[in-house]
This record gives structure tokens, C-alpha cells and sequence, in this order.
């Protein structure tokens, strides 16, 4: 199962993100791209990932699974994990979720 754990804090809050369904997935490393730079760990199978932050301050993670529980049925359009890096895209959470095209993206919780 995985575990989002939020800390608030006085100056600014702890995230942490504990992903153990698929071990052999694990990152080899923490990466540091785009602009302004995102960093996160990359999916070794996927190429997303399940948390990101942003040099400027933006900060997302997902859990697979939503609310109603689902069958996978893949194929799916696109990485639920690449959908996060494509937020950090956008200028804010409200146009993220009101113009990506969600269609046929596997459930997940988005926080």
C-alpha cells in the first residue's frame, strides 16, 4: 500500500511518499529537469514518477486508485505518473484539472 504522510510545519510543511506495490520500479536515482526545475524520482518502467516539486515552490504527489474502486483494464492513453510531470506545465492547479484531458488515464488521487 502506498503512504502520503503531510507534515505542516510553521515555515513550510514535510511531504513524504511511500511507494512499495512494485519495488523492482524503485528509482535509481532523483532527477532535476525542465524549468523552472522539477524534482522528483523517475519511474524506471514508466518514465514518471508519484511525487514532484517545483523550484518555485508547487509540490504534487498521486496515489493509484481513487475513490470508487476500478479493474484495470489497460491499454491506457498516457502514465498516470507522466500526467503529474505534465502538471508542473500549467499555471495552477484549477486549469491544470479543468483542461487536461483526463480520458482514459487509469483512476488515481491526485494531492
Amino acid at each position: 500500500m502506498c503512504t502520503v504522510t503531510y507534515l505542516p510545519l510553521s515555515n513550510g510543511f514535510i511531504l513524504t511518499h511511500n511507494r512499495d506495490e512494485a519495488p523492482a520500479r524503485s528509482p535509481k536515482s532523483i532527477v532535476r529537469e525542465g524549468s523552472p526545475a522539477i524534482l522528483f524520482p523517475r519511474d524506471t518502467h514508466a518514465g514518471g514518477t508519484w511525487i514532484a516539486c517545483s523550484q518555485s515552490g508547487r509540490t504534487a504527489c498521486l496515489l493509484n486508485g481513487a475513490f470508487v474502486l476500478h479493474r484495470r483494464q489497460p491499454p491506457y492513453r498516457r502514465s498516470r505518473g507522466l500526467l503529474l510531470l505534465d502538471f508542473f506545465d500549467w499555471k495552477n492547479a484549477d486549469d491544470f484539472f479543468a483542461e487536461y484531458d483526463l480520458h482514459n488515464i487509469e483512476p488515481f488521487t491526485f494531492l
